[in-house]
């Protein structure tokens, strides 16, 4: 109501990025205790985020040092935030904690989603998570074209037609990369892997469980 008498208008602050929750399985990926937090899946082109430093794969945990539990809380705490106030943001990455300073600015309604489709080319098989995949022609990463209907990668809302585009923030072209970049966590005891995949409802990240015996 203050901002609509002075301004005529609503301030609403901007991060500009993605996010999803951390589910138990993208926790294991990552290394953390508690599945808490906002994931980053896409830090927006010119937005204060990418600018300060934040990448695809943080988590954000808390806002000047008050813990952060679910996406909500994100959302609502940064749109409360007078745009142009600096803010600190404690982020999980590489498995530790750090702390990112970010100018907080005016919320736009700029977004952008990266739409995916499949690509003509040899399918390779990612037998342990039921996914069949070709190389991406139209860029990195590589295009799912078929998933086993009772497959972990089902469960968690991988589709044909997504490109998975890293693996533990590895970035993949092939599914000999893609198993490659799986095996690391598999020998350190980690229960899951993290996949960047983007699709028709724009980028995420997706834990799937690894066997580590």
């Amino acid at each position: 109501v203050d901002d609509l008498i002075d301004d005529g208008k609503i301030n609403r602050g901007w991060l500009g990025v993605q996010i999803q929750p951390v589910t138990q399985d993208v926790a294991d990926s990552l290394g953390l205790s508690e599945a808490k937090g906002a994931l980053v899946n896409d830090p927006q082109a010119g937005g204060p985020a990418l600018k300060a430093g934040i990448k695809a794969g943080d988590v954000i945990t808390a806002i000047n040092g008050e813990p952060m539990d679910w996406p909500k809380d994100l959302a609502r705490q940064v749109a409360d935030i007078v745009p142009g106030t600096k803010t600190d943001f404690t982020v999980w990455r590489d498995g530790a904690a750090t702390t990112i300073s970010v100018g907080i600015e005016q919320l736009t309604d700029t977004e952008k989603k990266a739409e995916a489709k499949p690509a003509a080319a040899e399918p390779q098989k990612l037998a342990d998570f039921g996914l069949t995949v070709v190389p991406n022609d139209k860029g990195n990463g590589v295009v799912v074209t078929d998933v086993a209907p009772d497959s972990a990668a089902a469960e968690r809302g991988v589709s044909t037609g997504d490109v998975i585009v890293s693996v533990n923030a590895a970035g993949v072209k092939s599914a000999d990369e893609v198993s490659a970049a799986i095996a690391e966590p598999a020998k350190t005891g980690r229960r899951a892997v993290l996949m960047q995949i983007e699709g028709e409802n724009g980028s995420r990240f997706v834990g799937l469980p690894v066997a580590t015996g």
